[in-house]
């Protein structure tokens, strides 16, 4: 259920990227699966054009956030 709603926003967004006229840039593209301690991670492929990789942790404006949201 979870991987068909995200295949059908997957393909929503390359419509949304088509008609705007924007494109990836795939070095720099990941997703993150964000969970507490107490849920499962499901496993998750996720691709566009090339296969976008998963990332635990990232820096968003300045603050490091990690998929389990702890400082």
């Amino acid at each position: 259920m979870m991987i068909k709603m995200i295949q059908i926003e997957n393909e929503s967004l390359s419509k949304w990227f088509k008609a705007s006229r924007l494109l990836l840039h795939f070095d720099k593209t990941h997703f993150a699966q964000f969970t507490n301690t107490n849920s499962l991670q499901i496993d998750l492929i996720i691709s566009y054009v090339k296969l976008i990789s998963e990332a635990y942790d990232t820096k968003f404006l300045g603050i490091y956030v990690d998929s389990t949201l702890s400082w």
